[in-house]
């Protein structure tokens, strides 16, 4: 069968890439040395595991699928926001500086004709993004842009770029998670009401590139992502939900912990005065650390927490259904685990 094929290849080159690009880290010193502040792993870690899975997605993808507009638009794009977040490993550009670049990819995805052409909101009621198309005469040529869908496929892209950035705060956890979001994704795209060939494979691919890298990525990690990785993780998430309406509801199901995570952090920075993008230890997986928790169990429940979202996104046909259900799932969360948290603190 064809994803198995997909998914030993992708698995294969990311296994043998991985400590290839681990090498290359520790030789040129891009590493990440403890602090005991943020940092508490203890020991130099080298980056640069994102560039096995760039690897592995550009040569799995050239290997097994047809290189269409978009899928080029795909693979264009996971290159520039793996090299922006390149980049910040090697010199640690400033935030505003990521943020252009994300920005300006976004704006690419936009323009080579990828965004949210509709939404499904509650009660049957389905907005159409038709109405808002503008046309510009730019040198003689015609440049049609859905003001309205651009502005969400970009903002949807910055936002599941920076969260998966966010959660790469402890061994396994980004990759954990992203792996469990793209194993439902390739399940609901061979469902028979979605049925889209392309974004199983490439999900396909992304889970054996996940198993490879997180070989070397679990408690304790031999090898981290970098802003290389994480980045392009949130990238490949945000583009694969955007290609079709029902997996932005999915998406959005399975990593609600982690957004509603990246929400409370950002109020909390806010509140106290300080830049939402300087790093802290407000963040759940630090707070449930600071509680006694232990690594594996921390990376147990947000994978198996979204593995359950995950599953009931599947059996959930409807968009809407599947976020009202995720919404009063993650409000029952953050209620017992504010609970939890106040208890352990007294």
């Amino acid at each position: 069968m064809i994803f198995i094929k997909v998914l030993i290849v992708s698995f294969i080159i990311t296994l043998i890439a991985t400590p290839f690009f681990a090498w290359v880290a520790k030789r040129n010193q891009i590493v990440d040395r403890p602090d005991k502040i943020r940092k508490k792993h203890g020991r130099v870690v080298p980056y640069l595991g994102g560039l096995g899975i760039l690897l592995a997605l550009i040569v799995t993808m050239s290997m097994f699928m047809e290189i269409s507009p978009k899928i080029l638009t795909i693979m264009i794009g996971v290159i520039a926001i793996a090299f922006l977040g390149f980049v910040d490993d090697l010199y640690n550009i400033k935030p505003w500086q990521k943020l252009c670049g994300q920005l300006l990819i976004g704006v690419f995805l936009v323009l080579s004709g990828i965004g949210v052409n509709l939404l499904n909101l509650p009660f049957g009621v389905v907005f159409d993004f038709s109405s808002w198309d503008v046309s510009w005469a730019i040198g003689g040529y015609s440049l049609d842009v859905n003001i309205l869908s651009a502005l969400i496929t970009i903002f949807w892209t910055v936002l599941l770029v920076n969260s998966v950035n966010f959660l790469d705060g402890m061994d396994g956890l980004a990759g954990g998670v992203s792996l469990i979001s793209f194993v439902i994704i390739f399940f609901l795209s061979i469902t028979s009401y979605v049925h889209q060939y392309d974004s199983a494979l490439l999900a396909v691919i992304m889970v054996g590139a996940c198993l490879g890298f997180l070989f070397y990525n679990l408690p304790p990690a031999s090898i981290f992502l970098g802003d290389t990785g994480s980045m392009l993780l949130g990238f490949m998430l945000a583009v694969m939900s955007i290609i079709s309406g029902s997996k932005m509801a999915t998406v959005s199901l399975v990593l609600g912990v982690v957004l509603l995570d990246v929400l409370f952090v950002i109020y909390g920075r806010m509140k106290h005065g300080k830049k939402i993008w300087d790093g802290d230890m407000s963040h759940l997986h630090h707070k449930l650390l600071d509680r006694g928790w232990g690594i594996w169990s921390i990376l147990g429940l947000y994978m198996v927490v979204s593995l359950i979202l995950g599953l009931l996104a599947l059996y959930i046909p409807s968009g809407v259904g599947k976020l009202s259900l995720g919404v009063l799932l993650l409000i029952l969360f953050v209620i017992f685990t504010v609970r939890y948290l106040e208890r352990r603190k007294k």
